[in-house]
């Protein structure tokens, strides 16, 4: 991104996460592989990393030592909780480090942001494990071709690992329909193994209070803010706030944009007015307002 990019969207409150981009060694692995994720810490102080994964079928939780600064592993084991697939969750944490000053690499920040304050990242990634094979092969043999109204038959059913061809127990459900009703209505046979197959990715969310922190320097740049607005507009709709927003032009408040561009954004040649407790639509061309 170009410095004027940087400018009218300064670094928020999602810095960690902007410049980490944590990486498996792998794509897919097997149960009992070992998983290596790869990152690179672009603070002068050490992160603070809690790592966890797996998925419906179990869930384990790593916290491994401070990674110092540069580049870092973490490996970890994948075992039958991944079978299928599962989640792997990354959380980074800063402490407060009053030496930094600014943020690595002099990238703009927002004005509400503390680069000395605590900082937090979460990333999410997918560990690709293919489930062990559970084909069955079901055989049925019927006592006879055919069976008459009112008599009883019987029907033999066999179950053969698909691989290795040697019989498996299990859970047969039989059910049985008059050929009429098929001639009526196909019904063609399904794959019910692929139909009943489990689904273990198991997602979950991250709750924390670091989105609520707001530094000391954004209460003053907020106020400071505010007046300049409301010196030049005193009928301004203001979007304000004293937490540092994340780095999408889209979501910086009007605390963190240049006085002009919030001028600029101002519906309408006059300002709306205040109406009702409420902002007005404006004046209409040729309309009339009662003050």
């Amino acid at each position: 991104r170009s410095l004027p990019q940087w400018q009218r969207s300064p670094v928020g409150s999602d810095f960690l996460s902007r410049a980490i981009s944590p990486s498996l060694d792998a794509s897919t692995y097997a149960s009992g592989d070992t998983a290596t994720l790869r990152l690179h810490n672009p603070l002068s102080t050490p992160l603070s990393p809690l790592l966890a994964w797996g998925s419906v079928l179990g869930q384990r939780v790593l916290l491994p030592p401070p990674l110092p600064p540069g580049d870092n592993t973490i490996s970890f084991p994948i075992g039958p909780e991944c079978l299928g697939g599962c989640r792997v969750s990354l959380q980074l944490a800063a402490v407060a480090d009053a030496d930094r000053a600014a943020l690595p690499g002099g990238v703009p920040a927002s004005p509400l942001l503390d680069s000395r304050g605590p900082m937090l990242a979460s990333f999410d990634l997918s560990a690709e494990v293919p489930p062990l094979g559970m084909g069955i092969t079901v055989t049925l043999e019927p006592r006879n071709d055919a069976e008459l109204p009112g008599g009883s038959g019987g029907v033999t059913i066999r179950l053969r690992d698909t691989e290795t061809g040697e019989p498996v127990s299990g859970l047969v459900a039989l059910a049985a329909v008059d050929v009429a009703m098929l001639q009526l209505r196909p019904h063609p046979p399904a794959d019910v193994g692929a139909e009943l197959a489990p689904r273990p990715g198991g997602w979950y969310s991250l709750t924390s209070t670091y989105d609520q922190l707001a530094s000391s320097p954004a209460l003053p740049a907020t106020a400071a803010k505010l007046r300049a607005l409301l010196e030049a507009d005193p009928f301004l709709r203001l979007n304000w706030d004293a937490l540092p927003s994340a780095s999408g032009a889209w979501q910086l408040s009007d605390a963190e944009r240049p006085v002009e561009e919030t001028l600029a954004r101002n519906a309408g040649d006059l300002s709306p007015l205040p109406q009702g407790g409420y902002y007005g639509r404006g004046i209409p061309a040729g309309g009339e307002v009662m003050l």
